[in-house]
């Protein structure tokens, strides 16, 4: 993993650097494993080495390569031996991240609502603190570039950010997007169950990041994970949370019931027929980013899982297409 770090001026100690998917991991490790079964010099990327893109503000679809494109082969590899991103990589990278670049600009996804929706609560939550409660730390979990949700940092009272994504190369963009700041910041490239499960303190990133934080915040990322590593996640991350702190969760959701096959038909009717903006290519995009990683939760059994893992939930801001939604979560004693 790599990191940026920077002083509460702005200027960063350490650069992440902007072409490279992240560390190799060691042998059997999910970042980076060999299969046996293809022989000793076949390689694949894990998890921890998917491409993701957080769309700006906070709105996109993590854009995850499938293991056939990225996949280290003999000729012609995606990936450079060294981790870094050749030119044909970094070509489909780019035409992914226009096509939900311009979900955000017409905003298909409400991503303005989402902005308005997640300033009411984080003031809402400040107000209630006691007048001498210190800056509350803020950890945000697939930051992105942070388009929309940068001017809403820039006016916190934080005493520590930490924007983490799965994506390194996003992190100098995110970091150009706050500018100068109060407060001191860190940038983690990595993956937000790594986080909950305080993994990235193993990665020698403990002295850049508070061990725990006040304010949760993570946008468009955890319905990539299935549901037993959501309910994994919900209780891991209870434990990273402060007395009477805050968690923000932006995303889509099923609703109670709807499988997930239906969920993915009824959305592709609401890109095929009400998306005009897109070009073809660009619903194609979407579409296939949707059917092929996309695992939203139902409505009622993650608001049951979370109570389970020690959280009080409530629906903070509902979309109008019973999918994108903010839910308010607060430690239970």
């Amino acid at each position: 993993m790599a990191a940026i770090a920077t002083d509460p001026a702005g200027a960063p100690e350490r650069l992440v650097p902007q072409q490279r998917l992240g560390r190799q991991r060691e042998s059997g490790t999910p970042g980076h494993r060999r299969d046996a079964k293809k022989g000793a010099g076949a390689h694949e990327l894990g998890p921890e080495l998917r491409i993701a893109v957080q769309l700006p503000g906070k709105a996109q679809h993590l854009l995850e390569l499938s293991r056939s494109r990225a996949r280290r082969q003999t000729h012609g590899c995606m990936v450079q031996q060294d981790g870094a991103i050749d030119s044909g990589l970094m070509d489909f990278f780019e035409r992914q991240w226009s096509s939900y670049r311009a979900i955000v600009e017409h905003d298909l996804m409400e991503h303005r609502a989402v902005a308005a929706a997640t300033a009411n609560a984080i003031d809402s939550w400040l107000q209630a603190r006691r007048p001498d409660a210190p800056a509350p730390r803020m950890v945000d979990l697939g930051c992105g570039d942070l388009a929309l949700l940068a001017p809403l940092l820039q006016r916190l009272p934080l005493g520590h950010y930490t924007g983490l994504d799965l994506a390194g190369v996003v992190l100098p963009m995110a970091q150009q997007a706050l500018g100068p700041v109060n407060y001191p910041t860190a940038w983690l490239e990595g993956d937000l169950q790594a986080w909950a499960e305080d993994r990235l303190a193993q990665s020698g990133h403990r002295d850049e990041a508070p061990p725990n934080t006040d304010i949760l915040h993570s946008a468009f990322a955890i319905h990539h994970l299935d549901d037993p590593s959501k309910a994994s996640f919900l209780k891991a991350a209870r434990q990273r949370i402060s007395t009477g702190g805050l968690f923000i969760w932006v995303d889509v959701f099923r609703e109670p019931g709807e499988s997930r096959e239906a969920y993915v038909a009824r959305y592709q009717r609401r890109i095929d027929g009400s998306w005009p903006q897109l070009s073809a290519e660009q619903k194609n995009h979407v579409i296939s980013h949707l059917s092929g990683f996309d695992i939203p939760a139902d409505r009622e059994a993650i608001a049951a899982a979370a109570t389970a893992a020690g959280w009080q939930w409530r629906w903070g801001w509902q979309g109008a297409h019973q999918a994108e939604a903010l839910a308010v979560l607060t430690p239970l004693p």
